[in-house]
């Protein structure tokens, strides 16, 4: 990955909007966008799966700030970044924060480039596997100039004054079982906001399919991914950072953001039942799909006595229909390899009854 810096001066400060032409990754990864925007996550999956890999390995915190002017000013000592190791578990909790400055040949023409951040890394793992990775934090850059847009440090250039503070990290995780990796990011606040994605189908560090521009936004960010991933180890790396730029009158920004990945078995629900109380009293939907079969099993409580007819539905197609039902379990035929909406409808007494409940493809 580029040093903090590097990634700096490649963005534009503007407004960039959020991306919306994400490729689809190679390989056994799916990737099914949800559509939104996201910043602050750089994650890069790879397709190497050594069999004693830990579950979580090589994890590392590193909190960092730069300072940048395309004036002909001298700088002082740049800000020294820190690090904090964190493994399987844990909860780990790093604070940083620098000065420096930056003083043209006038000795009252000085700059002062501020920046500060607390990140906090949390995991969990369940049965051999990552369940949940986050990454959640505040920012803040700030920048002092004595002399305003008269100081010699300023030039309006592409390389303008800026000011950064931001935190990046590269684990890796190994994953003994295939599942759906939901990746949500969110964040909010003043001035600009850096971040991207970058997925290489592969371990030799060439990016290819599946990349994306790093790029700076000073709207706030909120983006859910999903992508399916098989058994394997998986690179990740994740950023995020406030950015304040003199040339933009961005003189001061700061962001609190998340980057949580969490991990679900394939044919999970997304979320609960929808529905009124009287249809999920009737009828109980399953919290999976049993994908060893391609069968959902959908429960007719005691409730259902009385009920004149109750139909089945699978992405809309109707695949059962019982008249006068009585309390059983019903299996019902799904696809393997698409999202499933599952539907109940329920006649009694004249009036009708719905509920659904949609599920991750198996």
């Amino acid at each position: 990955m580029r040093p903090l810096r590097l990634l700096l001066a490649t963005a534009t400060v503007a407004g960039t909007p959020p991306r919306s032409d994400w490729p689809r990754p190679m390989g056994p990864i799916r990737n099914l966008a949800v559509g939104a925007s996201i910043a602050g996550i750089v994650t890069t999956l790879c397709l190497a799966a050594p069999a004693n890999a830990a579950v979580l390995s090589s994890g590392t915190l590193n909190l960092s700030g730069s300072a940048s002017t395309g004036g002909s000013c001298t700088f002082s000592t740049a800000p020294t970044p820190i690090t904090a190791d964190y493994t399987d578990g844990q909860s780990v909790t790093r604070s940083y924060s620098y000065t420096q400055t930056a003083t043209g040949t006038d000795p009252t023409d000085v700059v002062t480039f501020t920046g500060s951040e607390k990140e906090t890394i949390r995991s969990t793992v369940s049965n051999g596997d990552l369940t949940s990775l986050s990454l959640t934090g505040t920012s803040r850059a700030s920048i002092s100039a004595a002399k305003g847009s008269a100081s010699t440090c300023f030039t309006g250039t592409s390389t303008p004054l800026s000011a950064s503070a931001g935190i990046q990290t590269s684990p890796s995780f190994t994953r003994t079982k295939a599942a759906w990796m939901h990746i949500q990011v969110t964040a909010t606040g003043t001035g600009a906001r850096e971040g991207g994605v970058l997925l290489m189908p592969d371990t030799s560090g060439a990016i290819s399919s599946g990349s994306y521009d790093i790029s700076l936004s000073t709207r706030d960010i909120s983006r859910s991914e999903w992508l399916y991933i098989t058994p394997g180890t998986y690179g990740l790396q994740m950023l995020s950072a406030s950015v304040a730029s003199e040339a933009s009158g961005l003189q001061t920004a700061s962001s609190t953001s998340t980057v949580k990945l969490s991990f679900v078995s394939p044919g999970s629900a997304v979320a609960g039942e929808t529905g009124t109380s009287t249809a999920r009293s009737m009828v109980t939907m399953p919290s999976g799909l049993t994908c060893s079969t391609a069968k959902a099993a959908v429960r007719l409580t005691s409730k259902i006595k009385g009920a004149s007819s109750v139909s089945l539905y699978v992405n809309g197609s109707r695949k059962a229909s019982l008249n006068r039902p009585t309390s059983k379990t019903v299996a019902v035929a799904v696809p393997r390899t698409t999202a499933v909406n599952l539907e109940a409808v329920v006649k009694k007494s004249g009036k009708s009854y719905t509920i659904a409940r949609s599920y991750h493809s198996c």
